[in-house]
């Protein structure tokens, strides 16, 4: 990996009408801030990957059927969403950085965390990761797609499929 990776240990949100732009704001363990611009377009592109991606990286994937795993991947939402709270209204350190993203990969870590790996458009490499829990992903996604509805960009809900299993079949646990 580059020298200049690094990691944050925070995130917020925020759209900029303007740019017409959500922005995640990542703060890095040196208490300094980089504002990530991301496309409507790149959203979309996660967003037609997660429901795929959960269930293939859900830890009990092997041994369950595929509407099991949409209802227990439900279930993580409903409890992710009910844990959301409102952003404290703290000071946030100088912007450093305001990047535009050109791609985001998840990648399952070895002690079953996720990787979320930021690449910017200037960059041949990731040089940012967020190493959380599957919780805290569903968190950044819920808020990622509550931003994106507040912005008018139609984008496809990444849960609908989740939703929809769990709706089914409401009596798997």
């Amino acid at each position: 990996m580059a020298a200049d990776f690094w990691c944050a240990t925070h995130i917020s949100f925020r759209f900029d009408p303007q740019q017409d732009r959500l922005v995640w704001i990542l703060h890095t363990q040196a208490r300094q801030r980089r504002d990530f611009y991301i496309t409507r377009r790149l959203l979309a592109h996660l967003f037609s990957k997660i429901p795929t991606w959960l269930q293939a990286q859900h830890p009990m994937a092997d041994r369950m059927l595929s509407t099991h795993q949409q209802t227990l991947a439900w279930h993580e939402l409903t409890q992710a969403e009910r844990q959301l709270q409102p952003s404290q209204d703290t000071p946030l350190p100088e912007v450093t950085e305001h990047l535009l993203l050109e791609e985001i990969s998840l990648r399952t870590q070895a002690d079953a965390r996720i990787g979320v790996y930021l690449r910017t458009t200037d960059e041949t490499h990731f040089s940012c990761a967020l190493i959380i829990t599957r919780e805290h992903l569903l968190h950044i996604l819920t808020l990622s797609y509550r931003y994106s509805c507040q912005a008018a960009w139609a984008l496809t809900d990444p849960f609908a499929q989740t939703r929809q299993a769990a709706q089914q079949n409401p009596q798997v646990h």
